[in-house]
């Protein structure tokens, strides 16, 4: 099987018409639906179709470009004759491209500055769009009713019969106002400025027109008083009846899509969090924040916040589609809270008197730490997360710490009590006898009177509490058959004795 290939200027010549038309169909705005659009029009400094469809248009007459609503010169057509018609006139393909909807829409937006006086019907000085063939067959007509200011529409069928009908309010003069009409086979509609101002129960739709005299926009035709001034701007046609939505957001001129700001709601105090929305390609964001700042992405749909101290914040973003549609801003709430990671001191709680030891929080490394102590002093380690104690002599003392994170967060004071315990097993007081010393699996305690009532802990060599009960009687019975082998304190009281279990 053999294959030709095609010439180079042939390719290159295809390459090139694909590109303008996506060059086309790229200047539709954002707002406009694409979808059964036949032709588009926003006469941005000319008469082209810039759906893609090659309908341009071309100028007849005095029509002339003139300035939108937005005040944009060159970006609107004026049509207005003393001597001349005035319109533009579709290219010969439109008949084809502008036939057989069963459904359909037309929109444009209109700005009049004289209206006819005279009761004249359908007439050239009046119109905005025609698709005609001889004064009898109007397939698609809309305009001003003479000696009115309602806006009027006609389908399909000769006059004055077909499916003819005009708006309930007046369209005001020297000022911009957005009209649509839609037919679905059922119901003629037409929309004022985005609302639904009027319907008609009509089954009538585009047919076939075989060689129609003319398709031309803005026909101004110079008779007297009847000729109607008027800019004439965005006209759209579709095969389709476009849905209220859409035609809300053609007036608007936006179709900003709603944004979802998603990151986390209880961010950490002095740390940066991560915060996105929905993606538009094209568009801009434009983000804000309060109790923090923006570290980076800014215009992006994507930024990264330094948060400040603890308390409430709040993110929030506009989007700008590349045709300029500004969206609502979106808030996103936050409640900023400081994040310590220490929770607890670890250390003896039964440090022998006049003897080191040292104490740990478990908070971050690189966090801050101020440590207080009394019934000792610290020997080193203060500002770190551990510490050295030298205590003093017998009795009660205590380990307290503040831990400050690396980003500012102060925490709450962790607290540490401690028995400072004497040095060696002599009995200090006879208000409280172990026996047997060393135990085995089972210790005695035998108590004055004034310690019955009291609490009482033991302690392992570590100051780990392992046990702690009320006295009852001047004899305590202990069971030490789950106690390791070791060293232990007993605490009664203010009464501190030491005794060992072996194994």
């Amino acid at each position: 099987m053999k294959t030709r290939s095609l010439p180079l200027s042939s390719l290159l010549l295809t390459f090139l018409t694909f590109l303008v038309v996506l060059s086309a169909q790229a200047q539709v705005p954002s707002y406009v639906p694409t979808s059964g659009l036949v032709g588009y029009w926003p006469f941005n400094g000319n008469a082209n179709d810039e759906s893609g469809n090659g309908l341009n248009l071309t100028q007849v007459g005095s029509a002339s470009l003139s300035a939108d609503r937005f005040n944009n010169l060159n970006s609107a057509f004026y049509f207005g004759a003393v001597t001349e018609p005035s319109n533009l006139n579709f290219p010969s393909q439109a008949n084809q491209a502008i036939n057989n909807f069963n459904q359909g829409t037309l929109s444009m937006w209109i700005n009049i500055h004289e209206f006819d006086v005279t009761n004249h019907y359908f007439g050239f000085d009046n119109s905005f769009f025609v698709k005609q063939k001889g004064g009898a067959n109007t397939q698609l007509y809309c305009g001003i009713l003479g000696g009115t200011q309602k806006f009027r529409f006609h389908l399909n069928g000769s006059l004055p019969a077909g499916g003819v009908f005009s708006s309930n309010s007046d369209i005001q003069a020297n000022s911009w106002t957005y009209v649509v009409v839609t037919w679905d086979g059922t119901t003629e509609r037409m929309f004022v400025n985005g609302i639904l101002d009027n319907s008609i129960a009509s089954a009538n739709y585009l047919t076939d027109l075989a060689n129609p005299d003319f398709i031309n926009v803005g026909a101004c035709y110079p008779v007297g008083s009847n000729a109607s001034y008027s800019d004439i701007d965005d006209i759209g046609i579709w095969n389709r009846a476009l849905t209220a939505d859409e035609i809300l957001a053609l007036y608007s001129g936006c179709n900003v899509s709603p944004i979802a700001i998603t990151g986390s709601n209880i961010p950490s105090a002095f740390a940066t969090s991560t915060y996105t929305c929905d993606n538009t390609a094209g568009s801009t964001f434009n983000w804000t924040v309060s109790n923090g700042v923006i570290a980076s992405g800014q215009g992006t749909n994507s930024v990264s916040i330094l948060w400040g101290a603890e308390g409430v914040g709040s993110v929030s973003v506009v989007e700008t589609t590349s045709d300029g549609c500004v969206g609502d801003a979106v808030i996103f709430d936050v409640n900023v809270q400081c994040v310590v990671s220490g929770n607890a001191i670890e250390g003896p709680v039964g440090p022998e008197a006049f003897s080191n030891s040292t104490y740990t929080c478990n908070g971050a490394a690189n966090s801050s730490y101020q440590w207080t102590i009394t019934n000792g002093v610290i020997v080193s380690g203060q500002g770190t997360n551990s510490v050295t104690i030298l205590w003093a002599s017998t009795g009660i003392g205590n380990v307290s710490v503040v831990e400050t994170t690396y980003e500012g967060c102060v925490g709450t004071t962790l607290s540490q009590d401690v028995v400072v315990i004497p040095t060696n097993v002599e009995e200090l007081s006879n208000a409280l006898v172990l026996y047997p010393n060393p135990a085995t699996t089972e210790l005695n305690l035998q108590t004055t009177s004034d310690l019955i009532g009291a609490d009482l802990f033991i302690f392992d060599a570590l100051g780990k509490q392992i046990l702690k009960q009320q006295v009852l009687s001047a004899n305590t019975r202990i069971n030490t058959s789950a106690f390791s082998a070791g060293n232990y304190v007993v605490k009664v009281g203010g009464v501190v004795k030491k005794f060992t279990v072996e194994k």
